[in-house]
Protein backbone atom coordinates (compact mmCIF):
# COMPACT_ATOMS: atom_id res chain seq x y z
CA UNK A 1 0.00 0.00 0.00
CA UNK A 2 1.50 3.35 -1.20
CA UNK A 3 1.05 6.27 0.97
CA UNK A 4 1.06 10.04 0.26
CA UNK A 5 -0.45 12.24 2.96
CA UNK A 6 1.98 10.35 5.74
CA UNK A 7 5.31 10.90 4.21
CA UNK A 8 7.07 9.12 6.83
CA UNK A 9 5.41 5.61 6.53
CA UNK A 10 5.66 5.03 2.60
CA UNK A 11 4.54 1.36 2.19
CA UNK A 12 2.14 -0.97 4.25
CA UNK A 13 3.17 -4.62 3.20
CA UNK A 14 0.45 -6.66 4.20
CA UNK A 15 0.83 -10.27 4.91
CA UNK A 16 -2.32 -11.75 6.51
CA UNK A 17 -5.40 -10.76 6.85
CA UNK A 18 -7.32 -13.41 9.08
CA UNK A 19 -10.23 -14.07 11.30
CA UNK A 20 -9.75 -13.84 15.19
CA UNK A 21 -10.67 -16.01 17.60
CA UNK A 22 -12.92 -18.17 15.03
CA UNK A 23 -15.02 -15.01 14.00
CA UNK A 24 -16.67 -15.07 17.71
CA UNK A 25 -18.91 -12.30 18.43
CA UNK A 26 -17.77 -10.12 21.04
CA UNK A 27 -20.48 -8.55 22.60
CA UNK A 28 -22.74 -5.87 20.34
CA UNK A 29 -19.34 -4.55 18.23
CA UNK A 30 -18.87 -7.89 16.65
CA UNK A 31 -16.14 -10.12 14.92
CA UNK A 32 -12.48 -9.05 15.46
CA UNK A 33 -10.36 -9.27 12.30
CA UNK A 34 -6.34 -9.79 12.29
CA UNK A 35 -3.56 -7.81 10.13
CA UNK A 36 -0.03 -8.93 9.94
CA UNK A 37 2.43 -6.80 7.90
CA UNK A 38 5.44 -4.83 7.82
CA UNK A 39 5.21 -1.26 7.72
CA UNK A 40 8.06 0.67 5.72
CA UNK A 41 9.00 4.25 6.54
CA UNK A 42 11.85 6.51 5.90
CA UNK A 43 13.76 9.29 7.95
CA UNK A 44 14.83 12.61 7.21
CA UNK A 45 17.99 12.96 9.50
CA UNK A 46 18.00 16.91 8.99
CA UNK A 47 14.55 17.44 10.24
CA UNK A 48 14.41 18.76 14.16
CA UNK A 49 12.48 15.64 15.01
CA UNK A 50 15.05 13.07 14.19
CA UNK A 51 18.59 14.85 14.32
CA UNK A 52 18.40 13.55 18.22
CA UNK A 53 18.34 10.32 17.23
CA UNK A 54 21.82 8.81 17.86
CA UNK A 55 24.32 8.20 14.85
CA UNK A 56 21.30 8.50 12.48
CA UNK A 57 23.86 11.22 10.66
CA UNK A 58 25.90 8.12 9.89
CA UNK A 59 23.21 6.00 8.19
CA UNK A 60 22.89 5.35 4.47
CA UNK A 61 20.72 6.99 2.66
CA UNK A 62 18.54 6.41 -0.22
CA UNK A 63 17.70 8.06 -3.46
CA UNK A 64 15.28 10.96 -1.85
CA UNK A 65 18.48 11.19 0.80
CA UNK A 66 16.01 9.90 3.48
CA UNK A 67 17.26 6.72 5.99
CA UNK A 68 15.72 3.75 5.64
CA UNK A 69 13.83 1.01 8.31
CA UNK A 70 10.82 -1.39 8.69
CA UNK A 71 8.92 -2.61 11.68
CA UNK A 72 6.89 -5.89 11.97
CA UNK A 73 3.25 -4.83 13.18
CA UNK A 74 0.42 -7.27 14.07
CA UNK A 75 -3.12 -5.34 14.28
CA UNK A 76 -6.60 -6.86 15.99
CA UNK A 77 -9.29 -4.81 15.01
CA UNK A 78 -13.83 -4.99 14.72
CA UNK A 79 -14.10 -6.41 11.56
CA UNK A 80 -16.92 -3.90 10.87
CA UNK A 81 -14.64 -0.57 11.76
CA UNK A 82 -18.10 1.48 12.22
CA UNK A 83 -18.30 -0.43 15.61
CA UNK A 84 -15.11 0.95 17.24
CA UNK A 85 -15.15 2.97 19.81
CA UNK A 86 -12.37 5.27 17.96
CA UNK A 87 -9.77 4.41 20.79
CA UNK A 88 -6.28 2.39 19.54
CA UNK A 89 -4.48 1.19 22.31
CA UNK A 90 -0.76 0.18 21.26
CA UNK A 91 0.46 -2.39 23.30
CA UNK A 92 4.72 -2.01 23.71
CA UNK A 93 5.80 -5.00 23.10
CA UNK A 94 8.12 -6.32 25.86
CA UNK A 95 11.19 -7.98 24.42
CA UNK A 96 9.25 -9.00 21.22
CA UNK A 97 6.81 -10.79 23.57
CA UNK A 98 2.54 -9.13 23.69
CA UNK A 99 0.93 -8.65 26.97
CA UNK A 100 -2.00 -6.52 25.80
CA UNK A 101 -4.12 -9.70 26.49
CA UNK A 102 -2.68 -11.19 28.78
CA UNK A 103 -3.15 -8.26 31.40
CA UNK A 104 -6.26 -6.97 30.02
CA UNK A 105 -8.66 -9.75 28.79
CA UNK A 106 -6.90 -12.22 31.12
CA UNK A 107 -5.98 -14.24 28.18
CA UNK A 108 -3.50 -17.19 26.89
CA UNK A 109 0.23 -15.53 26.19
CA UNK A 110 0.71 -15.40 22.38
CA UNK A 111 2.99 -13.80 20.12
CA UNK A 112 0.79 -14.73 17.64
CA UNK A 113 -2.99 -14.32 19.61
CA UNK A 114 -5.81 -16.60 17.03
CA UNK A 115 -7.60 -18.64 18.76
CA UNK A 116 -10.15 -17.84 21.32
CA UNK A 117 -8.40 -18.89 24.28
CA UNK A 118 -6.19 -15.42 23.28
CA UNK A 119 -8.64 -13.50 23.26
CA UNK A 120 -9.35 -14.15 27.29
CA UNK A 121 -12.32 -13.06 28.65
CA UNK A 122 -12.66 -10.39 25.60
CA UNK A 123 -12.65 -7.26 27.36
CA UNK A 124 -10.99 -5.00 25.24
CA UNK A 125 -12.96 -6.55 22.29
CA UNK A 126 -16.05 -5.64 23.97
CA UNK A 127 -14.74 -2.52 24.36
CA UNK A 128 -14.24 -1.98 20.68
CA UNK A 129 -10.39 -1.35 20.51
CA UNK A 130 -8.47 -1.73 18.10
CA UNK A 131 -4.98 -2.85 19.08
CA UNK A 132 -1.74 -2.61 17.61
CA UNK A 133 1.91 -4.16 18.29
CA UNK A 134 4.87 -3.40 16.74
CA UNK A 135 8.69 -3.57 16.66
CA UNK A 136 10.85 -1.11 18.55
CA UNK A 137 13.62 -3.08 19.71
CA UNK A 138 16.62 -3.70 16.65
CA UNK A 139 18.57 -7.52 17.02
CA UNK A 140 16.11 -9.46 18.26
CA UNK A 141 16.37 -13.03 17.59
CA UNK A 142 15.02 -14.30 14.78
CA UNK A 143 12.42 -16.51 15.97
CA UNK A 144 10.70 -13.03 17.89
CA UNK A 145 8.05 -12.03 15.06
CA UNK A 146 7.58 -7.71 15.86
CA UNK A 147 11.36 -7.50 14.48
CA UNK A 148 12.84 -3.76 13.38
CA UNK A 149 15.53 -3.50 10.95
CA UNK A 150 17.41 -0.80 10.91
CA UNK A 151 20.26 0.45 9.41
CA UNK A 152 23.83 0.73 11.28
CA UNK A 153 26.21 3.73 11.64
CA UNK A 154 28.85 3.15 9.13
CA UNK A 155 32.50 3.63 10.10
CA UNK A 156 31.24 3.55 13.76
CA UNK A 157 34.05 0.97 15.95
CA UNK A 158 33.80 1.57 19.32
CA UNK A 159 35.59 -0.34 22.56
CA UNK A 160 31.80 -2.07 24.54
CA UNK A 161 31.22 -3.92 27.22
CA UNK A 162 28.71 -6.73 28.50
CA UNK A 163 27.86 -8.00 31.49
CA UNK A 164 26.23 -10.99 32.37
CA UNK A 165 25.39 -13.41 35.59
CA UNK A 166 23.88 -17.18 35.41
CA UNK A 167 21.79 -17.92 38.32
CA UNK A 168 21.44 -21.71 37.32
CA UNK A 169 23.60 -23.95 36.55
CA UNK A 170 24.09 -24.35 32.31
CA UNK A 171 26.24 -21.57 32.62
CA UNK A 172 28.82 -23.38 29.73
CA UNK A 173 28.66 -20.07 27.02
CA UNK A 174 27.44 -17.16 27.29
CA UNK A 175 26.66 -14.54 24.85
CA UNK A 176 27.39 -11.04 23.74
CA UNK A 177 25.07 -8.03 22.79
CA UNK A 178 27.48 -7.43 19.74
CA UNK A 179 30.01 -9.00 17.22
CA UNK A 180 33.26 -8.82 18.43
CA UNK A 181 36.04 -7.64 15.63
CA UNK A 182 38.76 -9.67 16.36
CA UNK A 183 38.16 -13.63 18.76
CA UNK A 184 41.25 -12.93 19.87
CA UNK A 185 41.02 -13.13 23.94
CA UNK A 186 44.43 -10.70 24.20
CA UNK A 187 42.08 -7.91 22.38
CA UNK A 188 39.23 -8.13 24.86
CA UNK A 189 39.71 -8.66 29.15
CA UNK A 190 36.85 -10.69 30.63
CA UNK A 191 36.69 -9.73 34.46
CA UNK A 192 34.45 -11.36 37.26
CA UNK A 193 33.53 -10.35 40.64
CA UNK A 194 31.12 -11.77 43.13
CA UNK A 195 29.56 -9.05 44.33
CA UNK A 196 29.22 -5.30 43.29
CA UNK A 197 31.32 -4.31 46.04
CA UNK A 198 33.92 -6.42 44.96
CA UNK A 199 37.61 -5.16 42.89
CA UNK A 200 36.89 -7.48 39.75
CA UNK A 201 39.27 -9.75 38.64
CA UNK A 202 41.16 -10.05 35.33
CA UNK A 203 40.91 -13.28 34.04
CA UNK A 204 44.14 -14.69 31.75
CA UNK A 205 43.50 -14.48 28.48
CA UNK A 206 44.15 -18.60 28.46
CA UNK A 207 41.57 -19.30 31.13
CA UNK A 208 38.81 -18.41 27.99
CA UNK A 209 38.20 -18.11 24.43
CA UNK A 210 35.28 -16.95 21.82
CA UNK A 211 33.68 -20.06 20.31
CA UNK A 212 31.77 -17.70 17.75
CA UNK A 213 31.79 -13.90 17.17
CA UNK A 214 29.09 -13.18 19.83
CA UNK A 215 30.16 -16.60 22.21
CA UNK A 216 32.38 -17.25 25.10
CA UNK A 217 33.41 -20.12 26.96
CA UNK A 218 35.94 -20.62 30.27
CA UNK A 219 38.64 -23.15 29.77
CA UNK A 220 39.76 -25.84 30.02
CA UNK A 221 36.82 -26.92 28.10
CA UNK A 222 33.72 -28.19 30.08
CA UNK A 223 34.59 -25.51 32.94
CA UNK A 224 31.32 -23.62 34.11
CA UNK A 225 30.61 -19.69 34.81
CA UNK A 226 29.91 -19.39 38.56
CA UNK A 227 26.28 -19.86 39.16
CA UNK A 228 25.28 -15.88 40.88
CA UNK A 229 29.12 -14.15 40.34
CA UNK A 230 29.59 -11.30 37.80
CA UNK A 231 31.32 -11.56 34.57
CA UNK A 232 31.85 -8.07 32.50
CA UNK A 233 33.49 -8.29 28.85
CA UNK A 234 35.37 -5.72 27.23
CA UNK A 235 35.58 -6.06 23.31
CA UNK A 236 35.37 -3.79 20.14
CA UNK A 237 32.59 -4.09 18.25
CA UNK A 238 31.63 -2.51 14.77
CA UNK A 239 28.23 -2.06 13.29
CA UNK A 240 25.94 -0.74 15.68
CA UNK A 241 22.55 -0.28 14.93
CA UNK A 242 20.84 3.12 14.93
CA UNK A 243 18.75 2.06 17.51
CA UNK A 244 17.02 5.55 18.61
CA UNK A 245 14.69 4.68 15.53
CA UNK A 246 12.87 2.13 17.70
CA UNK A 247 11.40 5.61 18.90
CA UNK A 248 10.39 7.16 15.30
CA UNK A 249 9.14 3.81 14.68
CA UNK A 250 6.12 3.70 16.85
CA UNK A 251 5.65 7.42 16.79
CA UNK A 252 4.44 7.07 12.72
CA UNK A 253 3.16 3.74 12.62
CA UNK A 254 0.91 4.99 15.14
CA UNK A 255 0.18 8.84 13.35
CA UNK A 256 -0.21 6.86 9.83
CA UNK A 257 -2.58 4.27 11.51
CA UNK A 258 -4.37 7.94 13.29
CA UNK A 259 -4.18 10.36 10.53
CA UNK A 260 -4.15 8.60 6.93
CA UNK A 261 -8.04 8.26 5.76
CA UNK A 262 -7.73 6.58 2.49
CA UNK A 263 -9.11 2.93 3.51
CA UNK A 264 -6.91 1.13 0.84
CA UNK A 265 -3.46 2.42 2.53
CA UNK A 266 -4.92 2.95 5.92
CA UNK A 267 -6.37 -0.80 7.48
CA UNK A 268 -7.88 1.37 10.24
CA UNK A 269 -9.60 3.96 8.24
CA UNK A 270 -13.16 3.62 7.24
CA UNK A 271 -15.24 4.63 4.04
CA UNK A 272 -12.39 7.25 3.44
CA UNK A 273 -12.96 8.23 6.77
CA UNK A 274 -10.46 8.36 9.85
CA UNK A 275 -11.63 5.99 12.16
CA UNK A 276 -9.16 6.47 15.49
CA UNK A 277 -10.16 9.84 16.98
CA UNK A 278 -8.13 8.96 20.05
CA UNK A 279 -4.44 6.40 21.03
CA UNK A 280 -3.35 5.44 24.56
CA UNK A 281 -0.32 3.41 24.98
CA UNK A 282 0.64 0.92 27.62
CA UNK A 283 3.75 -1.07 28.91
CA UNK A 284 4.81 -2.91 31.70
CA UNK A 285 8.45 -2.95 33.21
CA UNK A 286 10.63 -2.40 29.89
CA UNK A 287 7.70 -1.18 27.89
CA UNK A 288 7.34 1.29 30.78
CA UNK A 289 10.69 2.57 30.45
CA UNK A 290 10.43 2.74 26.51
CA UNK A 291 7.11 5.18 26.80
CA UNK A 292 9.06 7.59 29.69
CA UNK A 293 12.06 7.59 27.49
CA UNK A 294 9.72 8.15 24.32
CA UNK A 295 8.07 11.12 25.99
CA UNK A 296 11.62 12.32 27.50
CA UNK A 297 13.08 12.67 24.36
CA UNK A 298 10.60 14.28 22.49
CA UNK A 299 9.10 11.53 20.32
CA UNK A 300 5.32 12.31 21.46
CA UNK A 301 4.99 14.89 18.81
CA UNK A 302 4.98 13.63 14.85
CA UNK A 303 6.80 15.48 11.47
CA UNK A 304 3.75 17.56 11.34
CA UNK A 305 4.04 18.68 15.26
CA UNK A 306 0.57 16.82 16.53
CA UNK A 307 0.56 14.43 19.02
CA UNK A 308 1.24 11.11 18.47
CA UNK A 309 -0.42 9.40 22.65
CA UNK A 310 -3.04 11.26 23.94
CA UNK A 311 -2.79 8.61 27.08
CA UNK A 312 -0.15 6.62 28.55
CA UNK A 313 0.14 3.59 31.64
CA UNK A 314 3.80 2.95 31.88
CA UNK A 315 3.27 0.46 34.40
CA UNK A 316 5.89 -0.69 36.90
CA UNK A 317 8.67 0.59 35.02
CA UNK A 318 11.64 3.11 36.54
CA UNK A 319 14.04 4.89 34.91
CA UNK A 320 14.05 5.16 31.07
CA UNK A 321 16.14 2.84 28.85
CA UNK A 322 19.19 2.07 27.34
CA UNK A 323 17.88 2.61 23.61
CA UNK A 324 19.06 5.92 21.74
CA UNK A 325 22.70 4.90 22.28
CA UNK A 326 25.62 3.68 20.13
CA UNK A 327 25.69 -0.53 20.40
CA UNK A 328 22.44 -0.01 22.29
CA UNK A 329 21.32 -2.43 24.88
CA UNK A 330 17.25 -1.83 25.43
CA UNK A 331 17.19 -5.41 27.02
CA UNK A 332 19.13 -4.48 29.93
CA UNK A 333 17.73 -3.28 33.40
CA UNK A 334 19.60 -1.97 36.22
CA UNK A 335 19.53 -4.11 39.33
CA UNK A 336 20.67 -2.50 42.24
CA UNK A 337 21.30 -5.22 44.31
CA UNK A 338 23.47 -7.56 42.24
CA UNK A 339 24.84 -6.79 38.58
CA UNK A 340 23.74 -4.71 36.00
CA UNK A 341 24.46 -1.51 38.11
CA UNK A 342 26.42 1.04 35.34
CA UNK A 343 24.65 0.52 31.99
CA UNK A 344 22.80 3.88 30.86
CA UNK A 345 18.79 3.29 31.36
CA UNK A 346 18.72 4.82 34.70
CA UNK A 347 19.73 8.43 34.74
CA UNK A 348 18.10 11.61 35.36
CA UNK A 349 15.58 12.98 34.96
CA UNK A 350 13.39 10.55 37.12
CA UNK A 351 10.10 12.19 37.82
CA UNK A 352 7.99 13.50 35.22
CA UNK A 353 8.10 17.63 36.55
CA UNK A 354 11.12 19.21 36.45
CA UNK A 355 13.94 19.68 39.78
CA UNK A 356 17.26 20.06 39.69
CA UNK A 357 19.95 16.62 39.90
CA UNK A 358 22.67 17.74 42.35
CA UNK A 359 25.44 15.97 40.20
CA UNK A 360 25.19 17.97 36.89
CA UNK A 361 23.10 20.93 37.66
CA UNK A 362 20.92 20.19 34.96
CA UNK A 363 17.09 21.48 35.38
CA UNK A 364 14.32 18.89 33.59
CA UNK A 365 11.97 16.55 33.88
CA UNK A 366 10.44 13.41 31.52
CA UNK A 367 7.70 15.89 30.40
CA UNK A 368 10.30 19.24 29.67
CA UNK A 369 9.91 19.03 26.00
CA UNK A 370 6.21 17.79 25.39
CA UNK A 371 5.30 20.59 28.40
CA UNK A 372 7.03 23.53 25.86
CA UNK A 373 5.41 21.97 22.36
CA UNK A 374 1.92 20.97 24.16
CA UNK A 375 2.23 17.43 23.50
CA UNK A 376 2.31 15.79 26.59
CA UNK A 377 -0.50 12.92 26.69
CA UNK A 378 -2.16 12.11 29.98
CA UNK A 379 -0.44 9.57 32.11
CA UNK A 380 -1.23 7.21 34.29
CA UNK A 381 1.88 5.82 36.39
CA UNK A 382 1.25 2.92 38.21
CA UNK A 383 3.60 0.57 40.23
CA UNK A 384 3.33 -1.96 42.89
CA UNK A 385 5.99 -2.01 46.26
CA UNK A 386 7.97 -3.94 44.35
CA UNK A 387 9.81 -1.37 42.61
CA UNK A 388 10.01 0.92 45.86
CA UNK A 389 11.96 -1.74 46.99
CA UNK A 390 14.10 -2.77 43.95
CA UNK A 391 13.96 -0.57 41.23
CA UNK A 392 14.69 3.36 42.47
CA UNK A 393 11.11 4.31 41.58
CA UNK A 394 11.01 6.46 44.72
CA UNK A 395 12.63 8.90 42.37
CA UNK A 396 10.17 9.36 40.41
CA UNK A 397 8.07 10.77 43.33
CA UNK A 398 11.10 12.43 45.13
CA UNK A 399 13.65 15.27 44.51
CA UNK A 400 17.11 13.38 43.09
CA UNK A 401 18.61 13.29 46.18
CA UNK A 402 15.31 11.71 47.84
CA UNK A 403 14.41 14.30 50.40
CA UNK A 404 11.66 16.06 49.56
CA UNK A 405 8.42 15.26 47.09
CA UNK A 406 8.92 16.01 43.31
CA UNK A 407 7.08 18.76 42.21
CA UNK A 408 3.87 17.74 40.38
CA UNK A 409 3.94 19.12 37.07
CA UNK A 410 0.38 21.34 35.94
CA UNK A 411 -2.46 19.95 35.81
CA UNK A 412 -1.04 16.63 37.08
CA UNK A 413 -2.63 14.86 40.57
CA UNK A 414 -0.59 12.37 42.67
CA UNK A 415 -2.72 10.10 44.43
CA UNK A 416 -2.22 7.35 46.57
CA UNK A 417 -3.41 3.93 45.40
CA UNK A 418 -4.88 2.20 48.48
CA UNK A 419 -5.17 -1.69 48.84
CA UNK A 420 -8.46 -2.89 50.18
CA UNK A 421 -8.64 -4.06 53.47
CA UNK A 422 -7.95 -7.77 53.30
CA UNK A 423 -5.43 -7.14 50.52
CA UNK A 424 -3.47 -5.03 52.93
CA UNK A 425 -4.00 -7.31 56.23
CA UNK A 426 -2.41 -10.29 54.05
CA UNK A 427 0.37 -8.75 52.21
CA UNK A 428 1.41 -7.17 55.88
CA UNK A 429 1.18 -10.86 57.10
CA UNK A 430 3.97 -11.88 54.53
CA UNK A 431 5.80 -9.34 55.39
CA UNK A 432 5.48 -7.89 51.41
CA UNK A 433 4.27 -4.32 51.37
CA UNK A 434 4.00 -3.23 54.66
CA UNK A 435 5.69 -0.23 54.77
CA UNK A 436 5.79 -0.08 50.68
CA UNK A 437 3.96 3.26 49.76
CA UNK A 438 1.51 2.28 46.62
CA UNK A 439 1.18 5.42 44.34
CA UNK A 440 -1.20 5.35 40.69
Amino acid sequence: FANVAEANIVRLEISRTEPFAASQPFGAVGAYEKIIGIAHGELDPAHPLNSNITDIDKAPRNAADKVEYSSAFVILKPADMSKSNGALLYDVNNRGNMRALVQFNSAAGSNDPSTPEHGGNGFLMRQAYSILWSGWIPNLPNDVYLKLNTPVAQGVEAEIWDEFLFNNREGGRAALSYSAITRDTKQAKLYVRKSNADEPQLLSPDKWEFTGDRLIRLLPEGERFQMGSIYQIVYRARNSPVAGIGFAATRDLVAFLRRQSDSKTNPLAHNGQVSISRTLAHGTSQSGRYLRDFLYRGFNEDENNRIVFDGMNPHVATGRLFLNFRFAQPNRMLHIAHGFQYFPDISFPFAYGDSKDPFSDKTEGILTRCTARNTCPKILHTNTGTEYWQSGQSLVTTDPAGKTDAPVPAKCTHLPFRLNAARRAGDNAKGGLRHAPQHA
